[in-house]
């Protein structure tokens, strides 16, 4: 069997397993919210370090980097995600 190695198929499962198992309190975070954490997470593992301009730059979008990296910086700024629920998100991924 071949794996599909697309980046699409990716980021489209982490956030279909994110939309499952990430609640803030108690309700889902929405679906913008969700596709960057995907992005944000998949570029993590690509260039292991958390400057913000590499991440921008390392996502599997059509967007341009610095369109990302204000997307970064603004979603940092102004979404509170809890600790306890990234562990659980961790947890539950083991």
């Amino acid at each position: 069997m071949k794996k599909n190695t697309n980046p699409d198929c990716k980021s489209t499962k982490l956030v279909a397993y994110l939309n499952e198992n990430l609640l803030k309190n108690g309700q889902k975070i929405n679906k913008a919210r969700l596709k960057l954490i995907a992005f944000f997470i998949l570029a993590l593992c690509k260039v292991q370090t958390v400057s913000f301009h590499k991440l921008a730059t390392a996502f599997d979008s059509t967007s341009k980097s610095e369109s990302s990296l204000r997307r970064v910086q603004r979603f940092i700024s102004g979404f509170e995600l809890c600790s306890d629920l990234i562990a659980k998100l961790i947890f539950s991924m083991l």
